[in-house]
């Protein structure tokens, strides 16, 4: 960027391509380029928090006319909070046999500690911040983000979304 911008600054690209694109004056093709990089900078913070859908950058009427000339299917990404992390936290435990307590403690019993990173895909899978999932269990928020980034659990992490939503049917 510093080469497009600063005369005499040469870095490891051929500026003379771009800037051409511009003005065949070097100089006015410069300020042309710092204004249209410029333009890009303007974007407000708000304009991209404000997006409705996290994967479509833009406004709720934006996203809906994306979604609605969009021939494939638009898949979610993460699920939003269907369930609490008290329910999630139950079902690891049914499914382990370990008591949430356990989960909590100190100590590395491999049962539990396959519970807690379970714990952890699944309560990221429903959308909620690896420093939630920590406080939750009393850990530290660098185990739960090693655990997310192994995600080594798919399997187990399915059966457990299967046992809340058949335990939701129940209720």
């Amino acid at each position: 960027h510093r080469s497009y911008i600063k005369p005499g600054v040469k870095g490891m690209v051929d500026e003379d391509q771009v800037l051409r694109m511009f003005s065949e004056n070097k100089g006015a093709a410069r300020r042309l380029y710092g204004a249209y990089v410029g333009d890009g900078i303007a974007i407000k913070k708000e304009d991209i928090y404000t997006t409705i859908d996290k994967r479509i950058l833009g406004d709720e009427k934006f996203a809906d006319t994306v979604m609605d000339k969009c021939e494939a299917e638009i898949k979610p990404g993460r699920r939003e909070r269907e369930y609490s992390l008290g329910a999630i936290f139950r079902a690891v435990g049914v499914m382990y046999g370990i008591t949430a307590s356990q989960m909590r403690r100190k100590g590395k019993d491999r049962k539990v500690s396959r519970g807690r990173k379970l714990f952890s895909i699944v309560a990221h899978d429903f959308g909620y911040k690896g420093r939630e999932i920590a406080e939750y269990m009393h850990k530290d928020p660098a185990l739960v983000t090693r655990h997310i980034k192994e995600n080594d659990m798919k399997g187990d992490a399915a059966q457990i979304t299967l046992m809340l939503k058949e335990r939701d049917k129940c209720q």
